[in-house]
This record gives structure tokens, C-alpha cells and sequence, in this order.
């Protein structure tokens, strides 16, 4: 996958926003939209920078790229957010710039290092009272993200006075929302215009693709589950995407203590139904309308979901009449039931 960071440009603008020359750039790990690196400050100490970037890579077959620049914007707000309005612990954010002039290739931003470990390398040594309450807590972590609410589907990002919901990470910001309806966001999820990812030329089965898309949207459009009477559906939470063992850090010394809750990347509010549902009876008792949500209701809607983001493809091809359920390891399975 092609990409340049200009480490000389990255480092100058680094010194100074710490106003420190003297820091050193370890790198770290790159992974498919970003790399990380640790930096050594004088003044802050042990950071951590990570820089997006632009790329176009194939699969053989198809060339795509990456054309969103507004995710990691919408990322350090949320965090922000978060950090502000629960006590979930989230990293500290020293800097983020945009990098509108492109010299650096790519937006980046520099949070404070967090010295924990991933229970995933710990599970296996934990006892029964350790275990039990590192999944109360990282239940208690989901039910602060669940009380929070929002009135519209989208992305949230900070303004002059406080953050709001607007457009999700996507190219086309005009179609990405905010969105007043769960109608509206999956019709637009059916469409295409929220993935920051594109082909970079025609499929030749577009054409069928089309017809396919058309007919889902117009299902949708006259679908009366989504005019229920019933606003549990509506309800519309933050979403972490990806709120996993592996983007949790704890205490080295206690095992049962989150530091930090990482990877917010690409999260944004949407219906409740559209969030991960494995967590179940602790959940049930704190957030209202979390019965309808891991129940038959949110099933239904997890399924009209589902639709909309292989609106493309051939209805025969996949099973409507199966819940959905989000993929999660052995280990995530037996944490987040609890």
C-alpha cells in the first residue's frame, strides 16, 4: 500500500507544538490506515503519535482508496466528549492538526502514552474474583456510553462552543447525515455514502448492483417497522465500533482496573440497535431500552442493517430470517455476556 509521511516536516511541526527540540520518533506498529510511533519529550515525556494517510491499494481485482479526511477530526472529538461527559478513561490529547497544506501527508494526532497492558495477554491468569469484576467494569465502561443520547445518527465533532453530531466520516459529507431517522441512515448506508473507502474505477456489475440497491431502498421507504409507535428503536447512542478486549488497557499491579479505553476511531452515534449487543443482564437493569435492543425488536432491526450494507449484492445470496449477532472472539463472547 503506497503511502509517504514526511518524517522531517512531522517532527519540526512536533518541536514545535511541545516546544521542545529535543524529542526522538520510535516507530512503532502500521497498520492499514495508519502508523504509530512513540515520541520521547523532554518536557511530556512518553507520547504517542499516530498519522493517518491517504492510500490506494488493490485486491487483484479492484483498486481502491481511502478518500475520508475527516475521521481522525471526528475521532479526538469524540474523545473529548467522552472524556467530558463519563468518567470512562480515554487518552489525553495534547495536539491534532488537520494537516490542511499536506506537507506531512496526512492528518495526525499526539496523545499522552498510557502505560497498561491488554487483559487479553492476562485472561488466563486471572482468578474468578479478578474476572468477575474486570467484566463489571468494562460493563459499567458500555452502560456510560449507552446513557449517553443524541438526536441525530452522524459523527460528532467539536465546534466554537461544544461538540455536535454532524456528517459521518465520509468523502460526501452533503449525503452523510446527521440524520434525523433510522430510515434515513440506512438508506443512505444502502447508497454507499458513508464508506470512506471507494473504487477507483466502475464495477462492471454495478449495473445489477443498482437495480438490487433500488429495491431495498424502496422496501425500506414503505417498511412500517421503522414507523413503529415504539421509540426504543430511536433511541440513539455513541457507539465505539470496535469496543473490544483488545482496545482495553488495565492496570499492570491490578488486573481489574481499566486505564484506557482506546481505538476510537471511526465511532459515532447511531440507533441503539446498530450497537454491539452481547453484554446482557447488568446492562438490561441500567439503560432503558436495552431489553427491546438484544431482544426480537433489535433483531428485526439488526436485519433490515445488515440489508442495507449488502444492499449490492443478490438478496438470495444471504439469509434474512438469522439474527444478527457481532463477531466477537471466545474471550470477548464470555466478558461481554456478563
Amino acid at each position: 500500500m503506497p503511502h509517504h509521511i514526511n518524517m522531517e516536516v512531522l517532527k519540526s511541526r512536533i518541536q514545535r507544538y511541545l516546544q521542545d527540540d529535543a524529542i526522538s520518533l520510535h516507530s512503532l506498529d502500521s497498520f492499514s490506515n495508519h502508523v504509530t510511533y512513540r515520541v520521547d519529550s523532554s518536557f511530556y515525556g512518553e507520547l504517542l503519535l499516530r498519522v493517518a494517510w491517504a492510500a490506494v491499494w488493490s485486491d487483484g481485482t479492484r483498486q481502491y482508496k481511502e478518500v475520508s479526511d475527516f475521521k481522525m477530526r471526528s475521532e479526538v472529538a469524540t474523545m473529548h466528549y467522552v472524556k467530558e461527559h463519563t468518567t470512562i478513561p480515554v487518552p489525553d490529547v495534547l495536539f491534532y492538526d488537520p494537516d490542511w497544506d499536506r506537507k506531512v501527508g496526512g492528518e495526525w494526532m499526539l496523545m499522552r502514552y498510557i502505560d497498561g497492558i491488554n487483559p487479553v495477554y492476562l485472561w488466563r491468569t486471572l482468578t474468578d474474583d479478578q474476572w468477575e469484576a474486570l467484566c463489571t467494569s468494562i460493563a459499567d465502561i458500555w452502560s456510560q456510553l449507552m446513557r449517553l443520547r443524541f438526536k441525530f445518527v452522524g459523527s460528532i465533532y467539536e465546534q466554537q462552543v461544544e461538540s455536535e453530531t454532524g456528517s459521518i466520516g465520509s468523502p460526501e459529507a452533503c449525503m452523510s447525515g446527521p440524520f434525523l431517522s433510522s430510515r434515513d441512515w440506512l438508506i443512505a448506508i444502502a447508497n454507499e455514502k458513508l464508506e470512506p473507502i471507494r473504487r477507483t474505477i466502475p464495477d462492471p456489475d454495478d449495473e445489477q448492483a443498482h437495480k438490487w440497491r433500488e429495491a431495498s431502498i424502496d422496501a425500506w421507504k414503505k417498511s412500517p417497522l421503522l414507523d413503529s409507535d415504539s421509540c426504543d428503536h430511536e433511541q440513539i447512542v455513541l457507539s465505539h465500533i470496535d469496543y473490544s478486549l483488545h482496545n482495553i488497557l488495565v492496570d499492570r499491579d491490578d488486573p481489574t482496573r481499566v486505564v484506557a479505553v482506546v481505538d476510537w476511531e471511526g465511532a459515532r452515534t447511531v440507533p441503539m440497535s446498530a450497537t454491539s449487543n452481547g453484554m446482557r443482564e447488568r446492562i438490561v437493569s441500567q439503560i432503558p431500552g436495552w431489553k427491546f435492543t438484544i431482544g426480537d425488536g433489535g433483531d428485526v432491526l439488526r436485519l433490515l442493517q445488515a440489508r442495507a450494507e449488502f444492499s449490492g449484492c443478490d438478496p438470495s445470496m444471504y439469509n434474512t430470517g438469522r439474527p444478527i449477532r457481532h463477531k466477537m472472539s471466545w474471550i470477548d463472547v464470555r466478558c461481554l455476556i456478563f
